[in-house]
C-alpha cells in the first residue's frame, strides 16, 4: 500500500508541474494577446492579427477545462468564434469587449 501512496503522490506532483506550466504559458499568451489588440488599434483588425488571436484563443480553450479552468475555456472558445466565424466590421466591438473579458479572466486565473 505504501507503494501505490508513493506513486499517487509522484502523479500528484507531476500534475502540479503541468498546471504550473501551463498557467506560465497562459501568462504569455495574455501578454501576446494584449499585444496584438493594441496591433488592431493601430493597424485595425488585419486577417493577420484576427487569426493570432483566434488561434491563442484555441489553443486555451482545451486545456483550460483540463486544468480546472472550465470558465475560461469557454471564454476563450467565445473569443476564437468572435474573431473567425463571426467577425464583421460590426461585430468588432463585441469581438474586442470579449477578448478584454477573456484577458480580465486570465488576470483572474493567474491570481488564484
Amino acid at each position: 500500500m505504501a507503494s501505490f501512496e508513493k506513486r499517487a503522490s509522484g502523479i500528484d506532483t507531476k500534475m502540479e508541474d503541468v498546471r504550473q506550466a501551463f498557467l506560465i504559458r497562459l501568462a504569455r499568451k495574455g501578454e501576446d494577446l494584449h499585444q496584438t489588440l493594441i496591433e488592431i488599434s493601430e493597424q485595425g483588425p488585419l486577417p493577420e492579427l484576427r487569426d493570432a488571436i483566434a488561434r491563442n484563443a484555441h489553443q486555451t480553450a482545451g486545456v483550460a477545462a483540463s486544468f480546472g479552468y472550465r470558465e475560461l475555456g469557454v471564454l476563450a472558445l467565445q473569443v476564437e468564434a468572435a474573431w473567425t466565424l463571426e467577425f464583421s466590421e460590426e461585430t468588432l466591438d463585441r469581438a474586442h469587449s470579449l477578448t478584454e473579458a477573456y484577458l480580465d479572466k486570465v488576470e483572474a486565473t493567474l491570481d488564484t
